[in-house]
């Protein structure tokens, strides 16, 4: 189904190789810096605490909003800097002279990608908080809300390409020109999803699957610090997973890219 878009992101990113893992590189480095903030923000949270709280092991309330607050913020701007690469990959898909200027998109309109990774991210975390009160009530509300969020992540799939291809459109017009183009694609933009699936799969597990899991559990290690042995299974895992982002991230970016060209043509 997919043959046509994967083949031509294929020849986009073989045509820009150098200048695309470049990029890729950036990205994966970008993602390794957040997996390492996520990693110790409880400990940054901590270290913030007065110090009869620390004492008490306890987090008033006025600091675990203020901790979930800092957290969504956090994560709402590392969104909007790693979706610089959308605007890259559709340079690339384009076989425009893409450079690595084009990564930088979200910082020449940084409240417009900023609001929507913001928007992204409170959906994302509202979706999560349902799903999670729906597993505790029955399966069958469960699988309503996953299904109900695959819907709502399929129907705005392209958003970020809208957002760097149509810069004069406003965020609210990039939202509805979003949900105007993927109408009934959303079924092949699952099934889009489903095929390369195995990419965040491969990148994100499979590194503490085959370092992080055996390297803690290696009986030789013992008389390692416990600090020592999970920054070390933790560093692998990153360097595993940068490896694979830099090996395949280019080409699924840019096959996704290719697929909204198709659609804006129709």
């Amino acid at each position: 189904m997919f043959k046509q878009e994967t083949l031509a992101a294929y020849g986009c990113v073989k045509n820009t190789v150098r200048s695309t893992k470049k990029a890729t590189l950036l990205y994966a480095l970008l993602i390794t810096v957040f997996h390492a903030l996520l990693l110790y923000f409880p400990d940054f949270i901590v270290w913030l605490l007065p110090e009869q709280a620390q004492i008490d092991k306890s987090i008033p309330s006025g600091y675990l909003v203020a901790a979930v607050f800092g957290f969504l913020i956090f994560l709402a701007v590392f969104i909007a800097v790693c979706s610089g690469y959308r605007n890259y990959a559709l340079a690339v898909s384009r076989s425009s002279q893409a450079c690595f200027s084009d990564t930088l998109a979200p910082f020449r309109s940084p409240l417009r990608s900023f609001a929507a990774a913001l928007l992204i991210t409170l959906f994302l975390t509202a979706a999560a908080a349902l799903a999670v009160l729906g597993a505790m009530v029955s399966v069958l509300l469960f699988a309503l809300d996953v299904f109900c969020i695959i819907y709502v992540l399929c129907m705005y799939r392209p958003l970020w390409f809208v957002l760097y291809d149509k810069p004069e459109l406003s965020l609210f017009h990039c939202f509805r020109q979003t949900r105007r183009l993927t109408r009934g694609k959303r079924k092949d933009l699952f099934l889009f999803d489903l095929y390369f699936l195995w990419f965040p799969l491969l990148a994100s597990l499979l590194p503490y699957f085959i370092f992080a899991i055996p390297m803690l559990s290696v009986p030789a290690l013992a008389k390692i610090p416990d600090g020592i042995q999970a920054f070390s299974a933790f560093l692998l895992g990153e360097i595993f997973s940068v490896i694979i982002y830099v090996w395949k991230f280019d080409y699924v970016s840019t096959a996704y890219a290719c697929y909204y060209n198709e659609i804006c043509e129709e």
